[in-house]
């Protein structure tokens, strides 16, 4: 019998399969919110009474909180997920001790990330600085503990220079390129998924976007 996914390697798997082709290569980091509907309707279908809702579309507006362009993000999603598949008593953990701990950093880092994100902003004009991305890492590392120290350091260092900028969309691409590259799940390389060196030098902008 086949040893079911631990629940991080499921819910990437499951995002794969919401992308397009074109977006395999790149732009991975924000899905149409129909597009996600039209791969989760059917088993979400089956899980209304146990949610609480009353369709699907319930579901999906209130635990993936798409932008105001229809978009859902990866870190929206991933976090959405989560919580349905908690909600259902589906839930599992089969990575190794290190793994699991380094899992339990991204969680933090990606509440990090949620939290600095305007509510209604567009995925792709949602704007970070390197710098701040590099200081919610560097808490990450005591939330990670001892054994996720070593894997959070290394992306500490992989880092741009602290005055690039980075948008929302790019910043979950790269999330999801080394959280695969973690729990070994799809293809990469590791580095793939890095954050982009070239993107925009800051210029006064902030985390939502808006020139200060």
């Amino acid at each position: 019998d086949r040893v079911p996914l631990d629940t991080t390697q499921a819910i990437i798997r499951f995002w794969r399969l919401c992308l397009p082709s074109w977006a395999r290569d790149g732009g991975d980091g924000a899905i149409p919110i129909e597009v996600l509907k039209g791969v989760v309707d059917q088993e979400l279908c089956g899980k209304l009474d146990a949610l609480g809702f009353s369709s699907v579309d319930e579901i999906l507006w209130t635990y993936m909180h798409p932008d105001s362009a229809g978009l859902v993000g990866f870190l929206q999603y991933w976090q959405g997920m989560e919580k349905i598949l908690e909600r259902i008593g589906c839930k599992r953990s089969r990575l190794s001790s290190a793994k699991q701990h380094a899992v339990e950093g991204f969680h933090f880092l990606r509440t990090c990330i949620l939290e600095m994100s305007a509510n209604g902003v567009s995925q792709n004009r949602s704007v970070f600085q390197v710098r701040e991305l590099r200081y919610f890492i560097e808490r990450t590392i005591g939330v990670a503990g001892r054994e996720g120290e070593a894997y959070w350091r290394s992306k500490a260092d992989s880092l741009p220079a602290d005055d690039v900028c980075v948008t929302g969309e790019e910043v979950a691409s790269a999330l999801l390129a080394w959280l695969e590259e973690l729990v070994h799940d799809g293809p990469g390389e590791p580095g793939e998924g890095a954050l982009p060196a070239g993107a925009r030098h800051s210029s006064g902008t902030s985390s939502s976007g808006r020139s200060s």
